[in-house]
């Protein structure tokens, strides 16, 4: 079994056979034939910061917060993530600029030019960065594709191990 690891082509090289396993957010994939969803968890929100940053010293970081501060935001959030970006943005009154994709943002972070909202399945858990749990009940869901008629052990036991493993931690 052999995981590959694309946000842009993902869903094409799964439907090609050329996948084995599709990590999902957000409202899932479309019912592809021959596809089943394993639910893993639901992903919350955190403040992204560099490490020294005051914020990265609190238990959870609420939108007033950011009164003060730049945000970064992304054209391609996801739509939970947009919605908690213009809200802070509109009521909070925050700066904000866009910002291409998250590794860039992370850029960004590590110069000061601002900070980030992003969901926890994005951590990539280096300690480069803090990530603050934000407030809010927004969460995003993951899944797991695999296909239907894949039954190799090694296959099998890599889904219930990540299904297994996400409820046994605490999950981001």
């Amino acid at each position: 079994m052999t995981p590959v690891f694309s946000w842009g082509h993902g869903v094409d090289l799964f439907t090609q056979r050329r996948a084995d396993v599709l990590f999902v957010y957000g409202s899932g994939m479309r019912k592809a034939a021959g596809a089943v969803e394993r639910p893993l968890y639901e992903s919350r929100f955190y403040l992204i910061t560099k490490p020294d940053d005051p914020l990265a010293a609190r238990d959870v970081v609420r939108p007033e917060d950011l009164a003060g501060r730049t945000l970064m935001v992304g054209g391609g959030s996801p739509p939970a993530l947009r919605h908690i970006q213009q809200q802070v943005i509109s009521k909070v009154g925050v700066r904000y600029f866009n910002s291409p994709d998250h590794d860039s943002t992370l850029t960004y972070v590590a110069s000061d030019a601002g900070v980030c909202i992003a969901p926890g399945f994005l951590n990539n858990l280096s300690g480069q960065f803090a990530w603050t749990p934000f407030a809010t009940d927004a969460t995003i869901p993951c899944y797991l594709y695999a296909h239907a008629n894949d039954n190799r052990a090694a296959l099998v036991s890599f889904v219930e191990f990540a299904q297994e493993d996400i409820h046994t931690r605490a999950v981001p």
